[in-house]
């Protein structure tokens, strides 16, 4: 009886050992399940490989791809819109704006009319020629210089229509009286621009007419100027 007491003992703690173990077993296999499920529900997102990247990350990524894209189509249509024919192109833009003629920086002059001022002359002004009390015809000239001292110069007059003279004004004196103007311009008006004798000049009304003038002195070469307008004449 007593050789049996021992080895009963060891049966004993053998039993409780493979219990245990068991019971592990069995534990382990219930959190596989549990795995295996939570995989099957959500494994398409936990595959995906911006799962790897913080959410800060793939947001901003999609963000400035997103804003990218936008941008380019917007540049392209405002470029489309600022074309005249709906095109994108930069070089026909600079050539829409506004160009500027220069001043020349020589010296240079106009020839305009005015009896009490100096008034320009282009195709939409009526120059008038006036009926004098002497029987002939005159139209009030006017010059303004440019660059040209008004200093012993000489400055003449004719008038044109049709490609014909048909008058001649008388030079101005070396001591004539210029007006200075702030700009450094430098005028003369009321000057008798004589129309030729034997013409009817009512009957030429409405015709164009141009208006030319030469200057000269000892320090400027001659210089040239023309300005055609319409013919208006006074009885």
């Amino acid at each position: 009886m007593r050789g049996l007491a021992p080895h009963c003992r060891f049966v004993g703690i053998f039993a409780i050992f493979v219990a245990l173990v068991a019971c592990d077993a069995a534990t382990l296999q219930e959190r596989d399940d549990t795995s295996a499920e939570g995989s099957g529900s959500g494994g398409a997102s936990d595959a995906s490989p911006s799962s790897d990247l913080p959410n800060d990350a793939v947001s901003d990524a999609s963000t400035v791809d997103g804003t990218g894209d936008v941008g380019e189509i917007i540049d392209a249509q405002d470029d489309a819109a600022t074309s005249p024919d709906g095109s994108a192109d930069a070089e026909g833009s600079d050539a829409a704006d506004t160009e500027t003629t220069p001043a020349p920086l020589g010296p240079w002059m106009e020839i305009g009319h005015g009896e009490t001022g100096f008034e320009s002359v282009d195709e939409n002004t009526l120059v008038s020629c006036i009926f004098g009390p002497q029987g002939s015809y005159h139209v009030w000239a006017a010059i303004r210089l440019h660059n040209i001292p008004p200093l012993a110069i000489r400055v003449e007059t004719f008038a044109d229509i049709g490609g014909t003279q048909v008058g001649t004004g008388s030079a101005t004196p070396l001591n004539a009286e210029w007006t200075v103007n702030p700009d450094g311009t430098a005028d003369i008006f009321g000057q008798f621009l004589y129309l030729d004798f034997g013409i009817n000049f009512p009957a030429l009304s409405e015709q164009p007419v141009t208006l030319r003038a030469t200057a000269r002195s000892d320090s400027v070469n001659m210089v040239v100027a023309t300005a055609t307008g319409r013919f208006l004449c006074i009885q």
